[in-house]
């Protein structure tokens, strides 16, 4: 769910200069009141904040729907069986080190050392839940065009491009991977009890590698933004930087696991170490 401050609403309604004296006297109340919902320290009610933006020229309506909450489905969360590691936004890519990026199939001998189906799953619904949460600014953003376009809009629209792509990414990553396993684990059960082969119980450790970098790599991109968007965009900077720390909390959870961590004593690349570790110390 995304909460529009009364203040954000306020600003774009003030298409013109009107004193907040003259605003005040209309609505009834003191000056420095008005400043303060104008700067966002005061919540005005509902009624109020319709009069005051009415009283400069603009009308407030109020839409009411029920968000749709579509079944999980992994067919959803899968770019293709054959490229799932493929990472297609520009801006994520050069995030990633070129070992955890493939363009077809899987990783090559990837050690099976992941979490199992069943852990990676409950990762899987998290990971859901912040991709839902990382479209909201974009989602407001193009309801607000639709209804009223602005140049400004637009600009930031194509900004927004590159946020959630990491967390999309890693729900693909890990969605494919175990739906493969699902699937290998079918095949199986299928065949005769004397010629089944053992199936390894857990996610590769690459795959996860994958997915775990991803999440840093949303962190970075949320938090990247939010620093550069100008003060007109504070509250839209502050909803990134909410996006960055809860990416961050998640990444912090993933990087302590095991297979993370052997990933990491492999890797030969110590700027790419640096930077996993870079703004995410207490």
């Amino acid at each position: 769910m995304t909460v529009v401050p009364a203040a954000w609403l306020l600003q774009r309604a003030r298409t013109e200069p009107s004193t907040q004296t003259v605003l005040a006297r209309f609505l009834g109340v003191t000056q420095p009141s008005v400043h303060r919902y104008f700067t966002g320290e005061r919540e005005p009610t509902f009624a109020d904040l319709q009069r005051l933006i009415a009283g400069m020229g603009c009308r407030l309506e109020l839409l009411v729907w029920r968000e749709p909450q579509p079944a999980f489905s992994f067919q959803q969360d899968r770019i293709t069986a054959r490229q799932p590691y493929r990472v297609m936004e520009p801006v994520l890519a050069r995030l990633l080190p070129p070992s955890l990026q493939r363009d077809y199939g899987g990783f090559p001998a990837d050690v099976p050392d992941g979490p199992t189906p069943g852990e990676a799953l409950g990762w899987l619904y998290e990971l859901r839940a912040l991709t839902r949460q990382a479209a909201g600014p974009r989602r407001r953003l193009e309801a607000l065009g639709d209804r009223r376009p602005h140049p400004h809009d637009e600009r930031l629209l194509r900004r927004l491009k590159p946020v959630g792509s990491g967390v999309r990414q890693a729900v693909t990553a890990l969605a494919c991977a175990i739906d493969h396993a699902a699937l290998r684990a079918g095949r199986e059960e299928r065949r005769p009890r004397r010629s089944r082969r053992e199936i390894p119980g857990h996610l590769g450790r690459q795959t996860w590698a994958h997915a775990v970098a991803c999440v840093r790599a949303e962190a970075t991109i949320c938090a990247d933004l939010a620093r550069t968007l100008p003060a007109e965009d504070r509250y839209l900077a502050a909803e990134l930087d909410e996006l960055a720390q809860q990416s961050t909390v998640l990444y912090r959870q993933a990087a302590a696991t095991v297979p993370f961590t052997a990933w990491r004593a492999e890797l030969d690349d110590p700027h790419y170490l640096d930077w996993l570790d870079g703004g995410l110390q207490d």
